[in-house]
């Protein structure tokens, strides 16, 4: 994979994923932000069978020329919507699920 790497981001605020955004720019692309584990398991299944959604005002970058190499959750996405969300996914590819360990 030539450029930077796709991702998802999910978390509860997009000024946070706006500063996230931009500092792992230009390794990591954040190509779509989600707010809400509901939204996401409607809206990540969609990626990884390779489809975007409709442009909208979402803070990542929106560009779906690639399904995302992974999706990160921030520190607001306990067990439950963390499995909301994976679950959603579950045979639609390989993608690497990656959250802070929260003690």
């Amino acid at each position: 994979m030539s450029g930077p790497t796709p991702v998802v981001l999910c978390g509860a605020s997009s000024q946070i994923a706006t500063e996230v955004k931009n500092g792992l720019l230009p390794e990591i692309e954040i190509i779509h932000v989600v707010l809400s584990a509901e939204a996401g398991a409607a809206e990540i299944p969609l990626f990884l069978e390779g489809k975007s959604l409709p442009s909208s005002n979402n803070v990542g970058s929106q560009n779906y020329s690639q399904k995302p190499a992974a999706v990160v959750t921030g520190g607001g996405n306990d067990d439950a919507r963390f499995e909301l969300m994976k679950d959603a996914c579950e045979g639609m590819g390989i993608v690497s699920w990656l959250r802070p360990l929260m003690r």
